[in-house]
């Protein structure tokens, strides 16, 4: 019974900081967002700029805006926040 209840108690915890996640995923905008799919899928930002139609300078830029309005650091704390929100990669 102690380890069910600890089992739940991860799985709760788990929900909630998804639940953080989702929202904060949620504030972005719709360019935002098309950049963050596109850097959690591994594409560089020259790359995003042409398929976006836009240049590098202006991906970079809604780069670290998405990454300030997530609160991550790093291409890995986006990834990791792509996964625990399920976003396909």
């Amino acid at each position: 019974v102690k380890r069910a209840l600890e089992v739940n108690a991860n799985a709760v915890k788990e929900n909630a900081e998804n639940a953080i996640i989702l929202k904060k995923i949620a504030r972005l905008t719709p360019r935002e967002r098309e950049v963050f799919d596109r850097v959690t899928a591994g594409k560089q930002s020259k790359v995003i700029a042409h398929e976006l139609g836009s240049s590098p300078r202006t991906v970079e830029i809604q780069r670290a805006r998405m990454m300030k309005k997530l609160e991550a650091a790093t291409l890995q704390d986006l990834v990791r926040m792509a996964i625990a929100a399920g976003v396909n990669l």
